[in-house]
């Protein structure tokens, strides 16, 4: 059977992509400098802001509470710890150290500097302006972006900004390399689930999202998990496929069996499309309870960690972190309250 590809826009696009990275660079290689860069980046954030802590709280509650999600490659309770050790410190090169140990998705360290970026763009503008002439309500405006961002003012974040913004494109830019060194790659996974689907799916909605795909499998990829290559390969294989067999085209898991069937030449499958009655997608149990369970354990080794670093309890107020108390303490308190 005769596949015609001539259409599709993206294909042709991704076949005249130069690749930037010539050599033959270990996956460690381009993880570490990818990693260097970021670190670069959320450096100047770091030492004039405590935006990365606001995040950082935010991130302590929301995965006490989500017990799927994983946002590295860390376990829980050792992440969490860390997260703590973090918020402990008011020293930028301790909170770098302990960020590094963090191993966070990539992902997630994008988001920060581009929501970073995205609240100070106006306050270069803004600080000039303010120097020509004197305006209340430029000032306002000027504090209302160093809260946002919550400024500490032991660094010049004027000049952070531009340092940022340099560093941030630098990372964009080789996180890109990295992505066209796959692009081959994926040019032939999506020809194949093309033909084996008897051109029932849009190429160029299937490319983008196996080019999506490989952007985060690099997000997620720790050097522990093998070579690079293998590791976004696993991802194609594992990539959905919108159904062309049900109503609005709804994105289904193809089964694994199914999955490996398109990288074969001999594969009798014709549609991508995956029915509900399939056993894999009846194969589903209600663990509502024991994910409950897990979160509240979850939730209550945070408290006795949070305890155990902030000792005051000026950070746990602030963060909302309810108290743990000991059995002595209970029974203490229950003793006063009988009397």
């Amino acid at each position: 059977m005769s596949v015609d590809y001539r259409h599709s826009k993206v294909i042709q696009s991704i076949k005249g992509v130069d690749e930037h990275i010539k050599g033959n660079y270990s996956s460690q290689q381009l993880i570490q400098v990818l990693d260097d860069l970021i670190i670069r980046t959320i450096t100047p954030i770091i030492e004039t802001t405590n935006y990365v802590d606001q995040v950082i709280s935010n991130l302590i509650t929301w995965y006490s509470e989500n017990s799927r999600r994983k946002i590295s490659i860390i376990p829980k309770d050792k992440l969490l710890l860390l997260f703590m050790m973090y918020l402990a410190t008011d020293d930028p090169r301790l909170k770098l150290r302990v960020l590094k140990r963090c191993r966070l998705e990539r992902s997630i360290f994008f988001t920060i500097i581009d929501n970073w970026l995205s609240i100070v763009k106006g306050y270069p503008a803004l600080t000039e302006e303010l120097t020509k002439k004197k305006s209340k309500l430029i000032f306002n405006q000027i504090k209302q972006i160093e809260s946002k961002v919550a400024y500490t003012g032991k660094n010049d974040l004027y000049s952070a900004i531009p340092t940022v913004s340099f560093w941030y494109k630098q990372s964009l830019d080789f996180k890109n390399q990295i992505l066209q060194k796959y692009m081959r790659l994926v040019v032939k996974n999506s020809q194949a689930y093309y033909a084996y689907s008897s051109n029932l799916i849009e190429l160029d909605d299937l490319t983008q999202n196996l080019i999506m795909a490989v952007s985060k499998a690099i997000d997620k990829y720790d050097v522990s998990k093998g070579v690079l290559t293998s590791y976004i390969k696993n991802w194609l294989m594992n990539a959905k496929g919108a159904s062309t067999g049900q109503e609005y085209g709804v994105a289904y898991n193809i089964p694994q069996v199914q999955r490996k069937a398109y990288f074969t030449k001999d594969s009798p499958v014709s549609n991508i499309g995956v029915s509900l009655e399939d056993d894999e997608a009846l194969n589903v149990e209600d663990t509502s309870m024991e994910e409950g369970i897990e979160r509240r354990d979850t939730i209550n080794r945070v408290r006795i960690l949070a305890k155990a670093v902030d000792k005051t309890g000026t950070a746990r107020m602030l963060m909302g972190i309810q108290e743990v108390l000991t059995c002595e303490q209970i029974a203490r308190l229950k003793s006063v309250a009988v009397k």
